[in-house]
């Protein structure tokens, strides 16, 4: 090989080491971000529309409410949603507040003296919480029938615990202003609302 055809060939290794350093030194490097927004909210998984805001159930008493005699029987006790009418309320947030409203069972006709076309009783709202540490607990709630109570927050740090029937409603201690009242004949109704709202 003479001189000239080996200072070709050394030249042309040189030119493709260089090339080959320059082209790594040269990288482009990209980030790409990607986002997404989850809105606070509390949906129904059962026990209403699926993905919906409402949930219902229906209690019946089961018997007569009044006695022989007319009054309140004493055996009309507690009612419970578990095992009934289950309930599972998902809150994506912690801490969401909590409004539990009842009112009396009444009937339509207007009770004289001695008389009552209103039954009282003390409902209670059972939820399944959970912590961050994954501690589990129940918070209830409880309000008499024509009052209302709330909102108040669930706990800090508390989300609803993700499970089946994870909210309980429940009533009891169901009364006449006198136990000496004789209800009127009619069909009675009162309702317990239960309102979760998003943090």
């Amino acid at each position: 090989m003479n001189k000239m055809s080996l200072a070709a060939t050394a030249a042309s290794a040189l030119i493709m080491v260089l090339a080959a350093g320059a082209a790594s030194a040269a990288d482009a490097v990209g980030t790409v971000t990607v986002t997404g927004q989850v809105a606070s909210k509390c949906t129904v998984i059962t026990g209403g529309t699926a993905g919906g805001v409402l949930f219902s159930s229906n209690f019946g008493a089961t018997t007569e409410l009044a006695d022989s005699s007319g009054h309140l029987i004493s055996n009309f006790g507690a009612f419970t949603t578990n095992g009934t009418g289950d309930f599972q309320i998902n809150c994506n947030k912690a801490n969401p507040s909590i409004t539990l409203a009842a009112s009396n069972m009444t009937t339509a006709d207007t009770a004289p003296t001695g008389y009552a076309n209103t039954v009282s009783y003390t409902a209670y709202a059972d939820i399944g919480a959970i912590s961050g540490a994954n501690a589990t607990s129940t918070v209830t709630r409880t309000v008499a029938s024509g009052a209302s109570t709330g909102p108040t927050g669930l706990g800090s740090g508390l989300y609803v615990r993700n499970i089946a029937n994870n909210v309980v409603v429940r009533a009891d201690t169901f009364h006449t202003a006198a136990p000496s009242d004789v209800l009127v004949a009619g069909s009675y109704s009162g309702t317990i609302t239960l309102t979760l709202t998003p943090s």
